[in-house]
């Protein structure tokens, strides 16, 4: 999926370097709703590609811009796939959950629960990280080294809402 991804935004740029704008635009728009779709339904791993595959759609979208200045029903084309991500445009929490629960076993189970709720938690406010990392403390060791780092998680969630609103400055 990484590699259909960034295939297909070096496609947008043959379209618009061969003066198909429009056809690079579509392109654009529908590598964005792949790059979301591409973390539907997945883990923390799928989450990671669906982010690196939207900033790499996100950056094409900048550059094309400045090199070939959309047009006004192109810009709103944009505008709408950018729209349709909805304020996040990854639902970070559903993917940490599921990474959580393929870990589920009797002796870690009481745990996961305390760290799958602070992980929750965290995602949404991260003044929360303190108690994730107390409640992460506290866990069996074994299961300490198979979580997903929450500062390394909260980072690219970050980062990822910041090249979105970004974007949405652009093509404004």
């Amino acid at each position: 999926m990484l590699e259909l991804g960034r295939l297909n935004v070096l496609y947008a740029f043959h379209l618009s370097i061969n003066g198909d704008k429009d056809g690079s635009v579509r392109t654009l728009a529908a590598g964005v709703r792949f790059s979301r779709d591409v973390a539907a339904g997945g883990s923390l791993f799928a989450a990671i590609v669906a982010k690196d595959l939207l900033a790499n759609h996100f950056r094409a979208i900048e550059g094309l811009s400045r090199l070939a200045q959309f047009s006004s029903p192109e810009r709103v084309q944009l505008q709408k796939v950018v729209a349709q991500l909805g304020p996040f445009s990854l639902d970070w929490e559903a993917a940490i959950n599921r990474e959580l629960n393929s870990l589920d076993r009797p002796d870690w189970h009481s745990s996961l629960q305390g760290i799958a709720r602070n992980y929750a938690a965290a995602l949404n406010n991260s003044s929360a990280l303190p108690d994730l990392e107390q409640t992460l403390a506290s866990a069996p060791q074994d299961l300490r080294d198979v979580i997903p780092s929450p500062k390394r998680v909260l980072e690219e969630k970050q980062d990822l809402e910041n090249q979105l609103q970004r974007i949405r400055l652009l093509l404004k």
